[in-house]
């Protein structure tokens, strides 16, 4: 999910930076991003910014929080994939 509103204060990552960090490969995070589990902001100076090219950043805040989350819910129990901690398999 792309979010226009962030505080000043959140350290913003590249989508790079923020798969490293959860442990996951770059597609994961966009699906991630994409079910709302992740929060990204998209930058970009085309008059359309859902459309023109930019820069998508993810919120250290963001990542901070679903990894609070994953760690307090059972392994396998959230859908499609297990908790990035576990160490188990994913898709890529």
């Amino acid at each position: 999910m792309y979010c226009g509103a962030m505080t000043t204060t959140d350290k913003m990552l590249t989508r790079t930076e923020a798969a490293a960090r959860l442990g996951v490969s770059m597609r994961t995070l966009d699906r991630y991003i994409r079910q709302g589990r992740v929060t990204a902001h998209k930058y970009t100076t085309a008059p359309n910014a859902y459309n023109g090219p930019g820069t998508v950043r993810v919120s250290e805040a963001s990542l901070t929080a679903y990894l609070a989350a994953a760690q307090m819910t059972p392994e396998g129990s959230r859908g499609d994939d297990v908790s990035p901690l576990s160490g188990a398999r994913e898709d890529s």
